[in-house]
C-alpha cells in the first residue's frame, strides 16, 4: 500500500523547468475557479499561452536561480561562513522561487517504485511590490525601491545609484502562491516527455489522490517564505513586513485563507483589465509582521 506523503521545500531550478511547472499549476486552477464562480480571478486564458507570463516566470526563476547559486557558493566557502556574510544581490534582482514536493510511495499493479518526489506547489517572493499594486496604493509603497516595473524610466533611475541596496530591505512580498490541481498528471506527462514517445500509463492502484499529496503545501510554503523574510533584517529590528495581494471577489474566500495563515487585511484596490480587456478585477492587500530571527 502507499504510505502517507510528506512535504519538503526546495529552491526552484531552471534546469528542472520549475518555471514551467509553476505556469502549468496556474493553468490547472482555471477550470476549478470557473466551476466555483471565481473565473474572474485569473481569467480563462492558460498562463502557458501568454508569452508575457511565460517570460515573467522564466525571468523570476532565473533571478532566483542566481541567488541560489550565490548562496550555495557562499555556503561552500569556509572563510565566508566564519564571517557570517550575507549574499549581496541588488534588491531588484533578489527573488526566491520555492517548490513544494510530496514524497510518497508510488505503487502499481506490478511493482512498488519506492519513494518519489512529486512537485505539488510553488511560491515566489521578492523585495519589491508588483507595479500594479504600487500604482494603486502609492501611499503604502512610497519608496522608489518598491517599484517592480523594470522597464519604466522611474524605476531605473531609482536603482541606478545603488544606494538603497546596502540598506536592509523595507519589506518582502509574496508574489506567487499556487498549488497544482493535477500534480500526478504533470509528473506523468513530464516523465514521458523526458523519456521519449508517450507510453501507456500503468494502472496505478494505491496512489494517493491529488488532494492528499497537496494538503498543507500552501501553508508550508507560506511558513518558509515567512522564515526567509525573518532573516532579511538585523536582529536589532523587531519585525519586517511581508505583503501579499489576492483577488477580493467571490465572497473574499481567498482573503479568508490568507487571514487564516496570519495575514491581516490592509485594504482593497482595483486593477482594470488585469486579466483581460473589459474584465474588472478588485484585489486585497494583506500584511504579516514577521519577527526577525
Amino acid at each position: 500500500m502507499a504510505t502517507p506523503s510528506r512535504l519538503s521545500i526546495r529552491p526552484a531550478r531552471l534546469d528542472q523547468a520549475d518555471d514551467h511547472f509553476v505556469l502549468t499549476a496556474f493553468d490547472s486552477a482555471l477550470p476549478y475557479l470557473a466551476s466555483i464562480g471565481s473565473g474572474a480571478q485569473w481569467g480563462d486564458v492558460p498562463f502557458t499561452a501568454k508569452p508575457e507570463r511565460v517570460k515573467e516566470m522564466h525571468d523570476f526563476c532565473a533571478r532566483s536561480d542566481r541567488v541560489r547559486a550565490l548562496e550555495e557558493e557562499q555556503e561552500s566557502s569556509a572563510a565566508l561562513q566564519q564571517q557570517g556574510s550575507v549574499v549581496q544581490v541588488p534588491r531588484m534582482e533578489w527573488s526566491k522561487l520555492l517548490i513544494a514536493e510530496a514524497h510518497t510511495h508510488m505503487e502499481t499493479e506490478t511493482e512498488t517504485d519506492g519513494t518519489k518526489a512529486i512537485r505539488v506547489a510553488g511560491a515566489g517572493m521578492s523585495l519589491h511590490a508588483p507595479g500594479y499594486v504600487v500604482r494603486a496604493l502609492p501611499h503604502i509603497f512610497a519608496s522608489p525601491t518598491a517599484l517592480v516595473d523594470r522597464s519604466s524610466t522611474s524605476n531605473h533611475q531609482a536603482d541606478d545609484d545603488g544606494k538603497e541596496d546596502d540598506a536592509p530591505p523595507e519589506f518582502a512580498y509574496l508574489n506567487y502562491l499556487i498549488v497544482h490541481r493535477d500534480p500526478l498528471g504533470f509528473d506523468a506527462s513530464n516523465s514521458r516527455s523526458q523519456e521519449g514517445p508517450p507510453a501507456p500509463a500503468p494502472a496505478q492502484i494505491f496512489n494517493p489522490s491529488a488532494s492528499s499529496l497537496t494538503k498543507g503545501a500552501g501553508a508550508l510554503l507560506i511558513k518558509n517564505v515567512a522564515a526567509l523574510t525573518s532573516s532579511l533584517r538585523p536582529a536589532s529590528t523587531a519585525s519586517i513586513p511581508l505583503f501579499v495581494d489576492c483577488w477580493d471577489g467571490n465572497g473574499a474566500q481567498l482573503v479568508a485563507y490568507y487571514e487564516s495563515q496570519g495575514f491581516v487585511s490592509v485594504g482593497t484596490f482595483a486593477v482594470p483589465d488585469k486579466h483581460g480587456a473589459g474584465m474588472p478585477w478588485t484585489g486585497r492587500l494583506l500584511r504579516m509582521d514577521v519577527a526577525v530571527a
